[in-house]
């Protein structure tokens, strides 16, 4: 019996030991939220981006881009939108074959 009393206080010890932290809980959380926040505002800055993009106009949604746009010809324009329509259809294939497997 007094070596298991033993290793328990020395258990008891090292996980008092490891169980400090340079950082309190409540500076933890106030971390992993605002990191969380700033997360969903990047994704809603992005989904923002991605829907000024317009394929078959031509705008990219880059302001830069948007501006070189005159400096690519008609039917390079024209050889981008049949390439996001071949992708679309691909997509909705793949969805389709998805929901007959099921």
């Amino acid at each position: 019996m007094l070596k298991l009393n033993h290793r328990y206080e020395h258990l008891a010890d090292v996980v008092n030991s490891a169980c400090r932290a340079p950082i309190s809980f409540t500076t933890e959380w106030i971390i992993i939220i605002s990191c969380c926040v700033l997360g969903l505002i990047w994704a809603a800055y992005n989904i923002m981006l991605v829907l000024q993009i317009k394929v078959i106009k031509g705008i990219t949604g880059d302001k830069e881009d948007d501006a070189k746009r005159n400096d690519i010809s008609q039917h390079q324009k024209n050889l981008l939108i049949e390439l996001g329509v071949k992708i679309s259809e691909v997509q909705i294939y793949l969805y389709l074959r998805v929901l007959n497997n099921y």
